[in-house]
């Protein structure tokens, strides 16, 4: 008796390890997941107005599945898109697709942001680009997409 007792402690015992890691691993999951979909600050869409070559509204949108696009005001469809990726206070900006048929800039870029209200700033912290750190580097602000994206 005394062994099936120790049996079905060692059993338990086992059983109960078993759960406890079942759970840990299904709760690591759940908050990896969470992570995943998580809303970032940047998520919508954001506009600034270019001055070259001629002044136009420029929107610049971060999607939920960690793409961007950016669209001019004065054409159909994006400009530009790619893959966006937020740690903290730092966005990194792969460029994958342009409307134009221009070789696309696969080179990363890393940024600062600053939001204040429906405002957000972005400063360099490393990017060989510098076409997008010149469009990046000014103050964007919470917007509306434009009419017909």
């Amino acid at each position: 008796m005394t062994c099936i007792s120790r049996r079905g402690r060692t059993l338990f015992r086992s059983a109960h390890r078993q759960s406890v890691v079942s759970r840990g691993l299904m709760a690591g999951a759940l908050l990896s997941l969470a992570a995943c979909s998580a809303k970032t600050p940047l998520e919508g869409t954001w506009s600034t107005t270019l001055k070259a070559p001629v002044e136009q509204p420029v929107f610049l949108t971060f999607k939920d599945d960690s793409t961007f696009e950016l669209d001019f005001a004065s054409q159909p469809g994006a400009e530009l898109w790619g893959r966006f990726e937020v740690e903290g206070d730092e966005v990194t900006l792969v460029d994958e697709g342009r409307a134009e048929k221009r070789e696309v800039n696969p080179t990363p870029g890393k940024y600062r942001f600053t939001l204040d209200g429906e405002t957000v700033r972005f400063i360099t912290i490393k990017d060989k680009n510098a076409a997008r750190v010149s469009g990046m580097t000014r103050k964007w602000d919470r917007s509306e997409k434009k009419s017909g994206s």
